[in-house]
């Protein structure tokens, strides 16, 4: 306990000047007690508006139980993993507000293995720069490497670095964390160099080369005219493609993108609805049928090929 009278005995400072606080009869006097102590290095002092001692003992105690329980923003945190709290990080945020979540738990493999076993209050700032720095040199494989580490790009660090940084934040606002110890960690400076584009001849060179994959020529046709992405395309409905628009309803920022349908985007629709490889109007009516993990599977099989 840390209680005190600001009132004092002594008439005289020491370098002779009054003292406005002198009290003879000091601390046996009417004068409120004041309380005094630190939690987690911040002071906390202020009057108890009472002149008996005891009484003032009992309200520093219940102060300070007040500020422990979160009061005053300094609370007991829970004692809960980064591997526990990650997963309920992506069951009651990622998988129901981000499109990225599929990304979200691969990322999430790669930081289990370095803060999973950790108490998510016992994360620091140095920490974090050190698998930023590990990960940058190449010390941590990655998930079921069975080779030696490489080391990875800035960029690839930067990802995993932003999903942390969300995982932390999400633990503040649901109250599992005072402050987000990454939210003073800078990202890698990254060099964006000019995009490149294909030229003329080479997107002929690599039209030709889909001349047997009818839906991924068409894909790739409506990719290079449109500049959509792929995942633009494959959420196209038939009706998404009526009124002389074409209508893309799921984009990157989530704004809506209208282009006009030309000549040369009808022609590779057509293609699409007259393919038999997985282009069709399917029974929930997208335009562009997604077989994607057939493609995945395909370019395993090439890549098997040629070992």
């Amino acid at each position: 306990m840390s209680v005190y009278k600001r009132c004092s005995r002594d008439e005289l400072f020491a370098d002779g000047s009054r003292n406005p606080w002198y009290c003879a009869t000091s601390p046996r006097c009417e004068h409120d007690w004041h309380y005094y102590f630190r939690v987690n290095g911040r002071r906390y002092r202020a009057s108890t508006n009472t002149a008996d001692k005891r009484q003032a003992e009992n309200i520093e105690a219940r102060e300070r139980s007040r500020i422990l329980d979160g009061r005053h923003g300094i609370r007991r945190q829970p004692d809960i993993t980064f591997k526990e709290f990650a997963e309920i990080y992506l069951r009651d945020h990622a998988e129901l507000h981000k499109r990225s979540a599929n990304r979200d738990r691969e990322i999430l493999k790669t930081l289990n293995r370095f803060f999973g076993p950790a108490i998510l209050h016992e994360i620091t700032s140095h920490r974090i720069e050190q698998f930023k720095r590990d990960r940058l040199n190449g010390n941590w494989r990655a998930f079921r490497q069975k080779k030696s580490a490489n080391p990875v790009k800035p960029a690839t660090v930067n990802r995993e670095l932003d999903t942390l940084k969300s995982i932390l934040s999400k633990a503040v606002e649901w109250k599992y964390l005072i402050d987000s110890p990454a939210r003073g960690v800078k990202r890698f400076r990254v060099q964006n160099r000019r995009t490149r584009i294909l030229s003329t001849d080479e997107q002929r060179r690599l039209l030709d080369a889909c001349e047997r994959m009818p839906k991924l020529q068409a894909l790739l046709k409506l990719a290079l005219i449109t500049g959509a992405r792929i995942g633009e395309l494959l959420a196209l409905r038939w009706e998404d493609c009526e009124g002389g628009y074409l209508t893309f309803w799921q984009t990157k920022n989530g704004k809506v993108r209208r282009i006009p349908i030309t000549a040369t985007i009808a022609a590779p629709g057509r293609q699409a609805a007259d393919s038999r490889l997985g282009v069709y109007e399917h029974e929930d009516r997208k335009a562009l049928h997604n077989n994607s993990q057939g493609l995945r599977a395909s370019a395993r099989a090439r890549k098997h090929r040629k070992r």
